[in-house]
């Protein structure tokens, strides 16, 4: 059988007896131009039937679709290329937060005396102004937390001092 299409007669099937496939040529000199082909064409074994469907196009889209073909493919390696950056930096950040997980209760641990009141962490106080603190340095640190409401008491321990409520 036959197709008409644009003003040419095209096969439904190839020399070989195989039905034709529609295909688009991408080479320079007939980008974007529709031929009909064996679908093997090419290929080991395959046929050599090709006819043109539709006429050549006009000088300047010849000249102008290479060029832009070679901008879309070097656009779409650039987006490829940032995608695998974003892959990166993704996976760094989520190995920096396991990190910091890990390593902020073994901090803690290491700390034998913290300062705290209703139970939440104030600030930490290095373990040898506890087992041996200045003069006054209790007192001092009593009366700059004495504005908090409910009245607090000091209290010594070999881990370190706790404020209590």
């Amino acid at each position: 059988m036959f197709r008409q299409i644009s003003e040419e007669l095209i096969d439904d099937f190839c020399r070989c007896g195989k039905p034709t496939v529609r295909k688009t040529s991408w080479a320079d000199g007939n980008a974007g131009r529709r031929y009909s082909a064996c679908e093997k064409y090419r290929m080991l074994g395959g046929c050599t039937y090709h006819v043109w469907v539709y006429p050549r196009m006009c000088y300047r889209a010849q000249q102008l679709i290479p060029g832009l073909l070679k901008r879309a493919k070097k656009l779409e390696e650039e987006i490829a290329r940032r995608k695998k950056w974003e892959r990166l930096m993704l996976l760094a950040i989520v190995g920096l937060i396991v990190l910091c997980f890990l390593k902020v209760p073994s901090l803690l641990l290491s700390v034998p005396s913290l300062l705290t009141i209703d139970g939440y962490g104030l600030c930490t106080i290095p373990p040898p102004l506890i087992m041996n603190p200045p003069p006054n340095i209790l007192e001092k640190l009593l009366a700059s937390v004495s504005d908090l409401p409910g009245g607090l008491h000091m209290g010594l321990s070999t881990s370190g001092a706790e404020l209590d409520v």
